[in-house]
């Protein structure tokens, strides 16, 4: 629900901002056809960043649109991220790979030779 309500209080203000940004600086056109819509569909166009960056309506809309997606990546990080399920998967992940280079998790280093107990210091053989 908390992922749900920042959703609404975070994209209705930007759909709002892009809604009236879109009506009052873009030229519409009367449709004619599918092939007139899509007529140079696959043309990208370049411009330097200070032909963009003097505008500042232009500016801010392509910052917001560049870090938006970052921000939302680490917010649904931070509610999936950190649940107990994950948590646990990360442990399971962390001891699978920390067996595979000898470290476990009971404060013994295992070597070719022996182990090594963390709190002693001492070097058992086998």
């Amino acid at each position: 629900m908390a992922l749900a309500g920042i959703d609404v209080l975070a994209c209705v203000p930007l759909n709002i901002m892009s809604i009236i940004v879109n009506c009052t600086r873009a030229e519409v056109f009367a449709w004619v056809s599918w092939e007139d819509t899509h007529y140079g569909f696959s043309r990208i166009d370049q411009f330097p960043a200070d032909v963009w960056r003097s505008d500042s309506t232009a500016n801010v809309a392509l910052e917001v649109t560049r870090w938006l997606v970052v921000i939302a990546g680490l917010m649904f990080f931070a509610f999936f991220g950190f649940a107990d399920e994950a948590q646990k998967n990360y442990k399971l992940m962390f001891s699978s790979v920390a067996k595979r280079v000898g470290y476990t998790s009971t404060g013994t280093v295992s070597t070719r030779i022996g182990s090594v107990s963390a709190s002693t210091g001492y070097v058992f053989l086998p």
